[in-house]
Protein backbone atom coordinates (compact mmCIF):
# COMPACT_ATOMS: atom_id res chain seq x y z
CA UNK A 1 0.00 0.00 0.00
CA UNK A 2 1.40 3.48 -0.74
CA UNK A 3 -0.50 6.67 0.65
CA UNK A 4 0.93 9.93 -1.55
CA UNK A 5 -0.30 13.48 -0.95
CA UNK A 6 0.35 17.01 -2.52
CA UNK A 7 -1.18 19.25 0.75
CA UNK A 8 -4.01 20.78 0.49
CA UNK A 9 -6.21 18.37 -1.42
CA UNK A 10 -4.45 15.92 -3.13
CA UNK A 11 -4.75 12.22 -1.58
CA UNK A 12 -4.39 8.87 -3.13
CA UNK A 13 -4.09 5.43 -1.41
CA UNK A 14 -2.78 2.86 -3.84
CA UNK A 15 -2.86 -0.85 -3.22
CA UNK A 16 -2.87 -4.74 -4.25
CA UNK A 17 -6.96 -5.86 -4.50
CA UNK A 18 -6.14 -7.50 -0.85
CA UNK A 19 -4.71 -4.50 0.76
CA UNK A 20 -8.08 -2.53 -0.34
CA UNK A 21 -10.44 -5.61 0.67
CA UNK A 22 -8.37 -5.60 4.25
CA UNK A 23 -8.96 -1.70 4.54
CA UNK A 24 -12.82 -2.28 3.17
CA UNK A 25 -13.50 -4.83 5.83
CA UNK A 26 -12.08 -2.26 8.56
CA UNK A 27 -14.20 0.59 7.18
CA UNK A 28 -17.15 -1.49 7.37
CA UNK A 29 -16.78 -2.88 10.85
CA UNK A 30 -15.48 0.54 12.16
CA UNK A 31 -13.60 -1.12 14.59
CA UNK A 32 -9.99 1.11 14.95
CA UNK A 33 -7.14 -0.09 13.24
CA UNK A 34 -4.34 0.93 11.29
CA UNK A 35 -2.69 0.00 7.76
CA UNK A 36 0.94 0.82 7.10
CA UNK A 37 2.56 2.22 3.81
CA UNK A 38 5.34 1.20 1.90
CA UNK A 39 7.96 4.16 2.15
CA UNK A 40 10.58 2.56 -0.38
CA UNK A 41 9.90 4.35 -3.44
CA UNK A 42 9.00 8.65 -4.03
CA UNK A 43 6.24 9.97 -4.21
CA UNK A 44 6.18 11.38 -7.66
CA UNK A 45 3.75 12.89 -9.06
CA UNK A 46 2.68 13.66 -5.56
CA UNK A 47 4.74 15.37 -3.24
CA UNK A 48 5.19 13.30 0.15
CA UNK A 49 4.62 9.83 0.58
CA UNK A 50 2.69 9.47 4.03
CA UNK A 51 3.19 6.46 6.70
CA UNK A 52 -0.24 4.96 7.54
CA UNK A 53 -3.98 5.49 7.74
CA UNK A 54 -5.66 5.10 11.39
CA UNK A 55 -9.52 3.96 11.12
CA UNK A 56 -12.18 4.68 13.70
CA UNK A 57 -15.57 5.14 13.85
CA UNK A 58 -16.42 8.01 16.26
CA UNK A 59 -19.96 9.62 15.12
CA UNK A 60 -20.94 11.97 12.15
CA UNK A 61 -20.14 12.29 8.22
CA UNK A 62 -16.92 10.30 6.82
CA UNK A 63 -13.88 12.67 7.17
CA UNK A 64 -10.59 12.32 6.08
CA UNK A 65 -7.48 13.85 7.17
CA UNK A 66 -3.82 14.46 6.95
CA UNK A 67 -2.53 14.54 10.34
CA UNK A 68 1.74 14.73 10.06
CA UNK A 69 2.33 11.62 8.18
CA UNK A 70 -0.73 9.75 9.05
CA UNK A 71 -3.87 9.36 7.35
CA UNK A 72 -7.03 10.09 10.05
CA UNK A 73 -10.65 8.38 8.57
CA UNK A 74 -13.19 8.72 10.46
CA UNK A 75 -17.02 8.46 11.28
CA UNK A 76 -20.43 6.77 12.12
CA UNK A 77 -20.38 3.22 10.95
CA UNK A 78 -22.49 3.82 8.66
CA UNK A 79 -20.64 6.53 6.94
CA UNK A 80 -17.77 3.99 7.03
CA UNK A 81 -19.84 1.49 5.48
CA UNK A 82 -20.70 3.90 2.43
CA UNK A 83 -16.49 5.65 2.51
CA UNK A 84 -15.90 0.86 2.42
CA UNK A 85 -18.37 0.58 -1.27
CA UNK A 86 -15.87 3.49 -3.00
CA UNK A 87 -12.91 1.28 -2.02
CA UNK A 88 -14.70 -1.61 -3.04
CA UNK A 89 -15.48 -0.31 -5.85
CA UNK A 90 -11.28 0.74 -7.16
CA UNK A 91 -11.07 -2.53 -7.05
CA UNK A 92 -14.06 -3.52 -9.91
CA UNK A 93 -13.23 -0.08 -11.62
CA UNK A 94 -8.96 0.28 -11.38
CA UNK A 95 -9.58 3.46 -9.36
CA UNK A 96 -12.40 5.47 -7.23
CA UNK A 97 -12.91 9.10 -6.26
CA UNK A 98 -14.29 10.26 -2.77
CA UNK A 99 -15.26 14.14 -2.18
CA UNK A 100 -17.40 16.22 -0.46
CA UNK A 101 -20.07 17.96 -2.76
CA UNK A 102 -22.72 20.05 -1.91
CA UNK A 103 -25.91 18.32 -0.84
CA UNK A 104 -23.78 15.14 0.54
CA UNK A 105 -24.31 14.67 4.29
CA UNK A 106 -22.27 11.46 4.59
CA UNK A 107 -18.84 13.29 3.82
CA UNK A 108 -17.74 15.78 5.68
CA UNK A 109 -17.41 18.95 3.96
CA UNK A 110 -13.31 19.85 5.22
CA UNK A 111 -12.51 15.65 3.97
CA UNK A 112 -9.41 15.97 1.74
CA UNK A 113 -10.66 14.59 -1.51
CA UNK A 114 -9.36 10.79 -1.62
CA UNK A 115 -8.16 8.99 -4.81
CA UNK A 116 -8.59 4.74 -4.19
CA UNK A 117 -6.68 3.15 -6.65
CA UNK A 118 -5.97 -0.67 -7.21
CA UNK A 119 -2.70 -1.61 -8.42
CA UNK A 120 -2.74 -4.05 -11.56
CA UNK A 121 -2.26 -7.42 -10.50
CA UNK A 122 1.43 -7.57 -12.08
CA UNK A 123 2.79 -4.56 -10.48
Amino acid sequence: MRIRYSPPSQLEIRARENELRELARALSLGSPREFSAEQDRGPAPYQVNLRAIQVAATGGPAEIEVRGTDVSITGSQENLKRLAKFVQSAIQSDHSHFEWFAGNAFIAETSVPLVIACEPRDA
